[in-house]
């Protein structure tokens, strides 16, 4: 019985330790550049699987530019409802363009000239989007990061890259830190779930387990360009 009764307090207090671990930037405000802010995303659901601590943490100070509107399975007109929603909670306009397909190859040039045209209708002074790696490695992720790029080297506009993580970083203790980053605090622990909520159409059981255990529901940290 006091074997069992040890057992058990060895258990609690691992899972406490790491519970605090995982949880210890929640404690640390937010830190990020002034201004008016676009985020670049290939997909519905991007937003809020990768970037709803950013969206959280700058209210309605950013658009959101959605390259497709994940269409692959048919359900295109319905992720674009489903993210004008996350939208609308979040306070953030979106902007959906139809131009490129889900996972096919998607040429930099032409997000460059998307991002062109955004700029000149709405000016931003902040471009958020996937680093070099895309964060998951999908290959429209990288994408997005290598349009920016391109558009980041020709105009003066500072760019944040969030950063991608080892399988350990993403789902169990990230020590790493950042000097620009955002955080969602205890008080605002449900907001990403709700956010992930409305992509209804895409709920599978692992986006689950995502929302259960990925530190980017919690954090964001990025690199800075320009």
């Amino acid at each position: 019985m006091f074997k069992k009764f040890s057992r058990f307090k060895t258990f609690f207090l691992v899972v406490s330790v790491i519970f605090v671990l995982r949880n210890i930037r929640r404690l640390r405000g937010s830190l990020l550049l002034p201004g008016r802010y676009l985020l670049l995303i290939a997909h519905p659901d991007d937003e809020s699987m990768f970037f709803a601590p950013s969206l959280l943490s700058l209210g309605g100070d950013i658009d959101i530019l959605c390259l497709s509107n994940g269409n692959k399975e048919g359900k295109g007109k319905e992720r674009e409802k489903e993210l004008r929603k996350v939208g609308c909670y979040t306070g953030a306009k979106v902007l959906i363009t139809t131009f490129f397909s889900d996972g096919e190859d998607w040429d930099p040039v032409m997000i460059y000239i998307k991002l062109l045209a955004i700029y000149i209708l709405r000016p931003f002074d902040v471009l958020m989007t996937f680093d070099e790696a895309g964060v998951s490695g999908h290959k429209n992720h990288i994408s997005c990061s290598k349009g920016a790029g391109l558009f980041l080297k020709i105009h003066s506009v500072k760019g944040l890259l969030l950063k991608s993580k080892n399988l350990f970083q993403k789902y169990g203790v990230d020590m790493s830190f950042s000097r620009i980053s955002s955080t969602v605090p205890f008080s605002m622990y449900m907001e990403p779930v709700k956010m992930m909520c409305f992509h209804r159409s895409q709920m599978v059981w692992f986006r689950y387990l995502y929302v259960l255990f990925s530190n980017f529901m919690s954090y964001n940290d990025f690199t800075v360009i320009n």
